[in-house]
């Protein structure tokens, strides 16, 4: 009895436990954890007691962060210093490096994107050396190992139990990255890979400012559009997000556009300072420069760079480093041109995009700019971004880091918990108003290559709608769209491009005419969209007689035939906050996903019965016109004329494109409507030239009236 006892009390004390989301950001400098209860709204920074990061605080590291340096180049000692168990968790004589830069070289990233990212060079070097490789892994384990042993500290004082695990990545990182860290943090937290999530760096600062802080920033009340711009220490991510605040208060928000990012920051900007330091070390004091030496002169440039002016209008000063050991001082002197270049080159690439994406965003209504990032606490950084805006006739940029000055490296890390702990089912994505709809960009007298406006409503949770359109030539676009905040809209019938994301590119629409009609299958995270695209096809007929006589009023028949189909799994991306195609975990090309080539050509339609059955039809229709004296002809002249061009070109491609049948008609001076008989149409049918024997040497004959050019056949 006892020991069913124990167990039932067991069982009582993990099911009071309280479902938490943990969020991870590992930063280049530094990696912060966080806590967050959705039932009960708690929310618990995870700090790290190291005596040692809180001394360094006030130079590298902020308050209760983990230290993301690491020691993999020798074997001297631990590759991550664990302040529980080692004596030292600092080794200012050993080679470091940021475990940021480790899963580069453990997912072998190709050489072209690597070049950006120049203070990996050392890392690179070693990049197939197996040991080297070894030490990488092990001390990413330590430093996930050491949050873990903080996590549970938490989590035990508050009665939490993990529920899912939610990590953050620079956009430019793919799946190959998710799949290290997944290995790692479900080896060290014990988690299963299913409960363990990724957002984009930006994506958790946009979940964070939305909302927590977006009815704090009184001047950007009237805000639409949020470019969130995070200044890493070696890379600058961004994303944009749309805001939409309906009648009754309720803000809806989505990311609009893939994420982005460029390699550069501090972190390289040190690296290009260390590079010129070293020389002119070398040669004043006539000795070798240590890694010890190196890390004293990185502290005390680091220690300095806020106050570092960069650019026209600032000081001219020289910049003058200390590096110290055992009460000796050897300084360095660089000039501000030198210094200056050094930070151009470190920051050219995220300033680029950055200037790049802010112009674009001068486009959207009500629109601004959040920055976030050590790399972005830099004045000269933040005069830059806030000069891009004033061009672009935006308001001032803000920054993030003033919004939580207690723990105000944390800010990614709980951003990442919102989002995961928060995230919804695609089904009730679509429950709360979002719609699909189709857009199109027109392949002719559009050099610019712009989009329509709007896209045309297919379908929502409630209703359908088919789409019919024409496409003018091989050119004109289409691609799926989404408005996650559609039954906000007072248009019911068209979807505004500003409002949306792309969810599918369906590639080039041959001409023709062609009819779209989606639909929704499943429920919960289980859901299929279904998109069915048809082209309409005219029958074909063997005997001429029944097309040129025709009825007045009679359309030639035709019928919607089915193309491709589309069956797209959707998944719902918490750190966008929106669906999207796919499925969590895989690329699109790994399911075989991607748009299939469309059929270029008008395949008509050879079904023998139905053209026996139109043609009787036609007979009936011809000897019932005959009998009333009826004439068989086109409504008018012009009208012919125009049916000649677009159907007999059509049943005879190739008669040639440079001109149509009727303009070559006309050219010879002659009138086909005027010259055609009613007579023995059935043996022009049976005696048509099938070949250049048949020929007449001018090229034209005359069978029965109708006048034909030879090369038809």
């Amino acid at each position: 009895m006892g020991k069913h006892a124990n167990m039932a009390t067991q069982r009582n004390r993990i099911a009071e436990l309280k479902p938490v989301t943990l969020g991870i950001d590992i930063g280049s400098v530094s990696s912060r954890a966080y806590l967050w209860c959705t039932t009960t709204d708690t929310r618990v920074p995870v700090s790290n007691p190291s005596r040692l990061c809180t001394l360094l605080s006030s130079t590298r590291y902020e308050k209760g962060d983990f230290p993301s340096t690491c020691y993999p180049f020798d074997d001297n000692g631990p590759v991550y210093p664990n302040p529980d168990k080692d004596t030292s968790t600092f080794y200012p004589d050993r080679q470091s490096t940021s475990l940021k830069y480790a899963p580069y070289i453990l997912v072998n990233s190709s050489d072209s994107f690597l070049k950006q990212y120049m203070l990996f060079e050392a890392l690179i070097e070693r990049r197939r050396d197996a040991v080297f490789r070894d030490r990488l892994r092990r001390g990413l384990e330590g430093l996930f190992s050491c949050i873990a042993a903080q996590v549970e500290k938490n989590c035990k004082t508050n009665k939490f139990k993990i529920a899912e695990i939610a990590l953050t990545l620079p956009a430019q990182w793919d799946l190959e990255f998710e799949d290290l860290y997944s290995d790692i943090v479900s080896e060290v937290f014990g988690a299963q890979r299913s409960n363990i999530y990724f957002c984009t760096e930006t994506e958790a600062l946009a979940n964070f400012v939305i909302r927590d802080h977006l009815e704090h920033l009184e001047e950007y009340n009237s805000c639409n559009s949020i470019l969130f711009l995070d200044y890493g220490g070696h890379n600058m991510n961004g994303c944009l997000f749309e805001v939409v605040t309906g009648g009754d208060g309720h803000q809806c928000f989505y990311r609009i556009g893939s994420p982005f990012g460029a390699g550069g920051g501090s972190e390289q900007w040190e690296d290009n300072i260390l590079r010129l330091c070293i020389p002119l070390f070398e040669d004043r004091h006539r000795m070798r420069m240590t890694p010890k030496h190196k890390q004293a002169l990185l502290d005390d440039f680091n220690r300095a760079k806020p106050t570092v002016d960069i650019g026209l209008g600032a000081n001219n000063d020289d910049t003058v480093l200390a590096v110290k050991e055992n009460g000796r001082i050897w300084d360095i002197i660089l000039t501000k041109e030198k210094v200056d270049k050094a930070w151009e080159d470190a920051h050219k690439g995220p300033l680029a995009l950055a200037a790049d994406r802010i112009a674009q965003l001068a486009n959207r209504k009500g629109a601004f700019v959040v920055v976030s990032g050590g790399t972005g606490r830099h004045q000269a950084l933040r005069k830059r971004l806030t000069e891009m805006c004033q061009e672009a006739n935006l308001p001032k940029p803000f920054f993030a880091d003033e919004l939580n000055p207690t723990y105000g490296t944390t800010i990614i890390a709980q951003g990442a918990a919102y989002a995961v702990g928060s995230r919804i089912t695609t089904h009730q994505f679509f429950q709360r108003g979002a719609s699909i709809g189709l857009q199109m960009k027109q392949g002719t007298d559009n050099p610019e290559g712009f989009w329509d406006d709007t896209a045309t409503f297919l379908k929502d949770i409630n209703r359908q709608e088919i789409v019919e359109l024409e496409a003018q030539d091989d050119g004109d676009e289409l691609r799926l769209l989404c408005d996650p905040c559609f039954s906000k809209s007072e248009d019911r019938e068209n979807l505004y491009y500003t409002n949306c994301y792309i969810l599918l590119t369906l590639g080039k629409l041959p001409s023709g005419k062609w009819r779209f009609q989606c639909r929704l299958e499943g429920e919960g995270n289980n859901m299929v969209l279904i998109l069915d695209q048809s082209r309409k096809v005219f029958r074909r007929y063997r005997r001429l007689r029944y097309i040129m006589n025709r009825p007045a009023g009679w359309t030639q028949p035709f019928r919607w035939k089915k193309v491709v189909t589309y069956r797209l799994p959707l998944y719902f991306d918490a750190g966008a906050n929106c669906v999207h195609v796919g499925v969590r975990g895989r690329s699109i090309s790994e399911l075989g996903l991607e748009v299939p080539e469309q059929d270029t050509g008008l395949v008509e339609e050879q079904d023998e019965e139905q053209e026996e059955g139109d043609e009787t039809i036609l007979e009936a229709q011809l000897q019932q016109q005959q009998e009333g004296s009826v004439g068989v002809r086109a409504e008018s002249e012009e009208a012919g004329r125009r049916w000649m061009e677009g159907s007999v070109e059509r049943l005879w491609p190739h008669a040639g494109a440079e001109r149509t049948v009727s303009q070559r008609i006309v050219e010879r001076g002659i009138d086909p409507f005027e010259k055609r008989k009613t007579a023995s149409w059935a043996s022009a049918d049976r005696n048509c030239p099938s070949s250049s024997s048949s020929r007449t040497s001018e090229g034209w004959k005359e069978m029965d009236g109708m006048i034909w050019q030879g090369d038809l056949w």
